[in-house]
């Protein structure tokens, strides 16, 4: 009998979970339309915010936008103390619907940024000294050997002796 209580209120817990977890687009829509757009609108702009161009259905083409608002409400900082307020959950629900969202389409189309910097080799310190200073060197009087990566060397590879 214990252990049927036990069950039961354990997968009651993880159904209430997963329920409160992420909040549907209109929810969020109604959320902000509520509690935000007071304030948040095109006239005011309140902290020099709008939340008008939030776009609830695509949250990454706006994620800097979408993570000021995760940020500040979080943070119990929005909608300021004194005004009205969604309960916890609700709060938590937001949140976590436009960050999942984000995190969603991130790891659908990864941005890895620009190409991280690589220790010039002889070669291309050869040219870069020639094309900048106008100077003829034999990069082997001053660098070590590269080792036999087609003229590229990487730092922490196996293959770098560095």
């Amino acid at each position: 009998m214990m252990k049927r209580l036990i069950l039961v209120v354990f997968f009651a817990g993880l159904a209430s979970a997963q329920s409160t977890v992420r909040s549907s687009v209109r929810e969020q829509q109604a959320l902000i339309n509520q509690y935000c757009l007071g304030c948040h609108n095109e006239r005011l702009k309140s902290g020099g915010v709008t939340l008008t161009k939030l776009d609830l259905d695509h949250p990454s083409s706006t994620a800097e936008l979408a993570e000021k608002v995760i940020k500040k409400v979080r943070a119990g900082l929005m909608p300021p103390a004194g005004l009205p307020r969604p309960d916890e959950a609700q709060m938590k629900a937001f949140a976590a619907g436009l960050e999942s969202e984000i995190d969603d389409a991130a790891a659908a189309d990864p941005n890895p940024g620009r190409p991280s910097l690589h220790r010039l080799n002889r070669f291309e310190y050869a040219n870069s000294v020639r094309d900048l200073l106008g100077l003829e060197i034999d990069p082997a009087q001053f660098l070590p050997v590269d080792d036999s990566s087609h003229r590229r060397t990487f730092p922490g590879s196996e293959e770098n002796p560095c």
